[in-house]
């Protein structure tokens, strides 16, 4: 990450940020699950990997091109919360998840996730139009404490 001047202001901070690519900070990869796993296997899955979303591929294939979507542990909350036992990751994913580029700004994924109030960014591949990682709150926020100085 650009870490040429010293970051101590929020100008210079929120400056650092719009400089720095959304792929500096992504998890590559990701974790994902059929649709039709039940709740009881997302929830299973998002504890094992001590992760908070999973990507549904395939989530409802249109015209031949298959899309995709985005199940996170806050979905399996809302679940629980209203007593929906009996759902699957097609019910739970959000199936237009937030995307950027890997070239995108982490000022732009910050925004983003503000404006949406979600955890979680998709990193899409322009290439193939298909997730290639995620930028979780977490993962801005080590960014944010590697470019930062107190």
């Amino acid at each position: 990450m650009p870490t040429d001047a010293p970051i101590t202001t929020p100008e210079s901070l929120r400056d650092t940020l719009s400089a720095t690519p959304a792929r500096r900070a992504m998890q590559l990869g990701f974790f994902e699950c059929a649709a039709d796993t039940g709740l009881g296997s997302v929830a299973r899955m998002l504890a094992d990997h001590h992760i908070h979303c999973l990507v549904v591929p395939d989530l409802r294939p249109a015209g031949g091109r298959k899309s995709w979507g985005l199940v996170s542990d806050r979905a399996v909350l809302r679940m629980l919360h209203d007593g929906a036992a009996h759902v699957t990751a097609r019910d739970m994913a959000q199936d237009d998840p937030i995307g950027v580029a890997p070239d995108d700004s982490l000022l732009r994924v910050a925004t983003l996730m503000c404006e949406h109030d979600v955890a979680h960014v998709v990193v899409i591949s322009p290439a193939t139009d298909r997730p290639v990682g995620i930028v979780s709150s977490l993962d801005l926020a080590r960014a944010v404490g590697t470019l930062a100085s107190d």
